[in-house]
C-alpha cells in the first residue's frame, strides 16, 4: 500500500511544478511586456496559484502518511517551487498576514524539517538562500 501511495504522489507533484514553471516566466516579465493583457496575466497567476497551493495538499498528505524521511529530492524540489509562487504574491501584495505568507513560510519549514531527516538534503541550508530571499520583505 505505501509503495503505491508513493510512486503516485511524485508525478503528481512533478506535473503541479511543470505548470508553475510553464506560466511563472510569464509573470515575471509581466510588465516589461506591451503585448500581454490583464486577462492573459491573471490566467497564468491563477495557474501558477491553483499548482502551488495543489502542491502543498499533496505534500502535507504525503508527508502525514510517511513520514519528512521518505521525502525525495524531486519532492523538495516542488515545495520549492511552489515557495517562489508564495514568495511572489508576497512580495506582489506586500501583505505579511496573508495566506500567501502563512503557505510560504509552511514551504520554509517543511525544507528545514527535510534537511534534518533526509541524507541527500542535508548539504542544502535553507538559512543561507532565506536572506537572499526575502531581502526587503519580511517584517
Amino acid at each position: 500500500m505505501a509503495f503505491r501511495g508513493i510512486s503516485l504522489t511524485s508525478p503528481s507533484l512533478l506535473y503541479h511544478t511543470t505548470r508553475i514553471l510553464l506560466h511563472r516566466p510569464l509573470l515575471t516579465t509581466y510588465g516589461k511586456q506591451d503585448d500581454m493583457n490583464d486577462s492573459q496575466n491573471s490566467h497564468h497567476l491563477r495557474q501558477c496559484l491553483e499548482a502551488a497551493n495543489s502542491t502543498l495538499m499533496i505534500f502535507s498528505f504525503f508527508t502525514r502518511s510517511f513520514g519528512d524521511g521518505h521525502v525525495i529530492t524531486s519532492q523538495a524540489y516542488t515545495v520549492y517551487i511552489a515557495a517562489s509562487v508564495f514568495l511572489l504574491q508576497v512580495q506582489a501584495t506586500k501583505d505579511f498576514a496573508c495566506q500567501a505568507m502563512e503557505n510560504l513560510r509552511y514551504c520554509v519549514d517543511a525544507l528545514e524539517r527535510i534537511k534534518k531527516t533526509s541524507l541527500g538534503m542535508s548539504r542544502f541550508s535553507v538559512d543561507s538562500v532565506l536572506p537572499l530571499l526575502f531581502t526587503d520583505y519580511l517584517p
